[in-house]
């Protein structure tokens, strides 16, 4: 009897261990997207914030504003974010994070750290969004 409820046991642990390691097999193929077909945070995070940065830096030049915090843009913090890239509010936490630091970094006469080629490959490299389907 008490063979049978081993053997039940050890034949439970080994289905929860393939399904463990199917899941994280699946995991990783995703890359850069979750099962929504969404970006990942960490590429949102990037994007967000090298394009928060080159606005700000851009928007320095206009003096008419004490500081970037006046500065629709940053208020808003939403410009470039689409859905199927994630959730608005990680986007606009790390566009406003960039762009203070561009806006800063303008104003302070420091060399530009992205530029909007930076954003554009940044955007390319996801797909815009969408999985890369290869053969």
């Amino acid at each position: 009897m008490s063979l049978i409820k081993s053997t039940k046991s050890i034949g439970a642990l080994v289905m929860l261990i393939t399904l463990s390691l199917a899941s994280v097999v699946s995991a990783t193929t995703q890359g850069q997207y979750d099962r929504n077909n969404r970006w990942n945070r960490s590429h949102l995070t990037r994007f967000a914030y090298a394009l928060g940065y080159t606005r700000g830096y851009d928007d320095a030049a206009d003096r008419s504003h004490r500081n970037y915090r006046q500065m629709q843009r940053w208020q808003e913090g939403s410009e470039g974010w689409e859905n199927p890239m994630g959730t608005r509010a990680v986007f606009r936490d790390n566009f406003r994070r960039g762009f203070a630091r561009g806006f800063m970094d303008a104003r302070s006469g420091r060399d530009r750290r992205f530029s909007q080629s930076d954003v554009d490959r940044i955007r390319e490299d996801f797909g815009e969004g969408r999985p890369n389907r290869r053969p």
